[in-house]
């Protein structure tokens, strides 16, 4: 093996693999808790500008991450000699990758509608994504050490900033600010079809038989998500889609209400004093005043 090839041996170092509740699902879940909390204290009042940059630093670790993720899917060192062979299912564009693509528009799209729907998506769909993931990770624990501090850093990070962006943007918790983060998730929906029937056919005229089933909605795979899974060999395949679709769209409504409750009730806003897309973001001084 070359350099290379012996650092993707190191990175790609094994572990007994971790249960649900253990105390390695237990030392992060802890970590990542105390981390929201920390950071809803100290950020909620900081500019936009101060905003926005920890937006970027999160997704640069994020990409990070998913880089290590097509690297130690796409290892394996077999009897001393390493062996290239990439995991396809692994591509990310699945659900729990869209922060990949949606943080970028938060730190650099102007305040306005279009950037509300990506904080929207982030504070409900993708918190629900990364809330589930660390509330039970049995599918996503391996025996692979840094996956499997990888996945709970990337979970992680969704439930955080999931509650973060909407502590942030707390005057804003409309009812029409929820529903733009659907435009957001029918995008992704609709990306994500778009390349798994793209994908299938190459994969087809290939002769290659990897499994490629992004957001799981691939209908030339069975899906596997808990809850779901069993509505794909009792409907066909249109009504499935739409049980999908309206399903973590309600569910996305529930994070979002459950989250807007009780961060309006612990910051003192009423309802009736939300504004959307004020002209000029509040400073930190004035978020400040205006909460006490």
């Amino acid at each position: 093996m070359n350099w290379f090839e012996r650092l993707a041996d190191k990175l790609t170092a094994s572990m007994e693999t971790p249960g649900n509740y253990g105390w390695f699902h237990i030392m992060m879940l802890s970590i990542i808790i105390f981390l929201t909390v920390l950071l809803c204290a100290v950020g909620r009042n900081w500019t936009d500008k101060t905003f926005r940059r920890f937006i970027l630093w999160s997704w640069i670790i994020n990409v990070i991450g998913e880089l290590y993720v097509v690297l130690a899917f796409s290892f394996e060192n077999v009897d001393g000699a390493a062996v290239w062979d990439y995991a396809w299912y692994m591509f990310p564009f699945q659900f729990c990758s869209s922060p990949a693509y949606t943080l970028p528009f938060i730190a650099f799209l102007k305040d306005g509608k279009a950037r509300d729907a990506f904080i929207s998506f982030t504070g409900s769909f993708s918190f629900f994504a990364g809330l589930v993931v660390m509330l039970y990770p049995n599918d996503v624990f391996i025996s692979t050490i840094g996956i499997n501090i990888q996945t709970m850093i990337h979970h992680g990070m969704q439930l955080m900033l999931g509650v973060f962006v909407l502590v942030h943007q707390r005057r804003k918790l409309t009812h029409a600010y929820f529903f733009r983060g659907i435009f957001v998730f029918s995008a992704l929906v609709l990306i994500a079809m778009v390349l798994n029937l793209g994908v299938y056919e190459i994969f087809q005229n290939l002769g290659m038989d990897d499994t490629f089933n992004m957001f799981f909605i691939s209908p030339h795979f069975d899906c596997t998500l808990p809850v779901l899974n069993l509505f794909w060999d009792l409907v066909p395949y249109p009504v499935f889609l739409a049980i999908y679709i309206i399903g973590f769209s309600l569910v996305a409504a529930l994070m979002y209400y459950v989250l807007r409750a009780f961060i309006l009730k612990s910051t003192g806003i009423a309802p009736h004093r939300l504004k959307v897309n004020q002209e000029r973001p509040l400073s930190g001084k004035a978020r400040a005043l205006a909460d006490e």
